[in-house]
Order: C-alpha cells, then sequence, then structure tokens
C-alpha cells in the first residue's frame, strides 16, 4: 500500500467516523472490504473533481445518475459551483462512493437519507414541490390543525370523564 492510498485511508476513517454511513458500510463484512478500493483511495485529495469525471472515470455511471445523487444529498456533501459546473473535493468523491455501495447493498436514496438524517429536499416547481400537493408551509397548517383537533378532543374525553365520575 503506496504512502498515498494510507493517508487517504487515515484522512477518510478520521473525517468519517461519526458518520452513519460509513459506519454502516464499515461494519457490514461484504462492504467493508469494498469500501477503501484502491482505485478510489489513490486520487488526489487535493483535487477537485468535476461531476463528468466522477461519472465517466471514476464510478462508471451515467452523468445524470451521479447528479441526481448529488442533488438529493445536498447538505451532506461538499459542493463547489463554478458556473453551471459542479466541482466536488475528494472527500465527496468518497461519500458518493459510499452511497454507491449502499445502493448496491439494497438501499434506496430515501433509506440514506434518512440513515444521514437528511429530509429530502424537493425540486422546486414555480412554489410547489413537483411531485406532491403539499408544501411546508401547508403541512405545517395541517400539522396545527391536526394538534387543535387532538387538543380538543383530550379535553372533551377529560371533561366526559368527570361527569361520568360525578354521576357515579
Amino acid at each position: 500500500m503506496t504512502n498515498r492510498v494510507q493517508g487517504n485511508k487515515d484522512f477518510i476513517t478520521e473525517a468519517l467516523r461519526d458518520d452513519a454511513l460509513f459506519t454502516s458500510l464499515v461494519l457490514d463484512k461484504e462492504y467493508s472490504a469494498k469500501l477503501f478500493k484502491e482505485d478510489i483511495l489513490e486520487l488526489d485529495p487535493n483535487a477537485m473533481y468535476s461531476t463528468t469525471d466522477c461519472s465517466d472515470k471514476i464510478f462508471n455511471i451515467a452523468n445524470s445518475t451521479l447528479r441526481y445523487y448529488v442533488r438529493m444529498l445536498e447538505g451532506y456533501l461538499e459542493i463547489y459551483v463554478e458556473g453551471r459546473k459542479k466541482r466536488l473535493p475528494f472527500l465527496t468523491v468518497f461519500k458518493i462512493h459510499m452511497t454507491l455501495l449502499s445502493i448496491e447493498r439494497g438501499e434506496t436514496i430515501s433509506d440514506i437519507q434518512v440513515k444521514l438524517s437528511l429530509k429530502s429536499i424537493p425540486q422546486q416547481n414555480g412554489g410547489k414541490a413537483k411531485g406532491s400537493k403539499y408544501n411546508e408551509d401547508t403541512l405545517d397548517q395541517l400539522f396545527s390543525e391536526f394538534d387543535r383537533r387532538q387538543n380538543v378532543m383530550m379535553r372533551t374525553f377529560t371533561l366526559q370523564n368527570t361527569i361520568n365520575l360525578i354521576e357515579v
């Protein structure tokens, strides 16, 4: 193992020691071996990688698929935007590698978002979430109305219990 590979492995282990996705892959015997692939560990930790380089040369997946994962894991992945291009540092490339391993293992992107305590970031479409008839404001209103009704029901139940006890 070269110095760069060992140095990158140590860097990743230290940087991701509290990462839920990293921990789940390390604890999985089958995927623990795949986690530290040498071709990923040989990458330059000081370089920035484009999504095209990552999709074509590193992961061999469609660029649109990689961009989808990057968009869905926004907040977990560190991304630098230069005009229309996105640049990914080494640690982000490794996190994408972990995401691909988790998907290979049978998890969905939603499962990964839950594991990482990310909420799904809706695609904006004229102020409404794409594919959903509710936006966050509507959901907040629904939950407050639900809470209000639940409180009314609890007060009614308590009063009914009090009346029953008085009658007895």
